[in-house]
């Protein structure tokens, strides 16, 4: 039962890098979107750009997959023999989630004494915000010109609308979700709220 059990996590962790791995000779890049259960940020895709784009153009090159990996199997081998075993890759889990949290630390301690002041955090809100807010209007405004009008709002409401109602006849359930944590979505991801 244990070497059944050990041969399945062998299996999972070697799909879970050959999925990471899969489109390594190209570009991968960050995607509007909502959260679980509908495509864009927020999922792995937009963990895999937080990790590996280390230039912040949004894209993550072949240089800075391969450099990703290689970062992450030094990371995965925490006994540093150059192999992984069952037990490191059983762990794998929980060491991303140390490392996501030190990373998200280290970004609103801005000067780096060790702790998030009120000031330090309110900022690294209001960036983010503002940076969420430029690629929403960015979005919007597809002709690019600057501003926004109606009927580019009424395209993206729209859009937003077609892409949560799974069954073409209204929003329902899981549909109306979508996009704040909820449910599916069909096609492709809609420009945001």
């Amino acid at each position: 039962m244990e070497e059944k059990m050990q041969r399945s996590l062998v299996r999972t962790a070697a799909a879970a890098l050959l999925i990471l791995g899969a489109g390594s000779g190209v570009a991968i890049a960050q995607s509007p979107g909502g959260g679980p259960g509908c495509p864009g940020a927020g999922g792995p895709g937009a963990m895999l750009l937080q990790q590996f784009d280390t230039n912040g153009d949004g894209k993550i090159s072949k240089e800075e997959f391969d450099a990703g990996h290689a970062k992450m199997f030094v990371t995965i081998d925490t006994n540093k023999d150059g192999v992984l075993s069952v037990e490191e890759l059983a762990q794998f889990p929980q060491v991303m989630q140390v490392l996501r949290t030190q990373q998200a630390f280290a970004a609103m301690d801005k000067n780096n004494d060790g702790i998030i002041s009120k000031e330090e955090f309110i900022q690294f809100s209001q960036a983010r915000a503002a940076e969420r807010s430029q690629q929403k209007f960015a979005r919007i405004d597809t002709n690019s010109d600057g501003s926004i009008s109606r009927e580019e709002f009424a395209n993206a409401s729209a859009a937003r609308f077609a892409a949560r109602d799974m069954n073409d006849d209204a929003l329902a359930g899981d549909e109306i979700g979508c996009g704040r944590g909820g449910g599916p979505r069909k096609g492709p991801a809609a420009p945001p709220r």
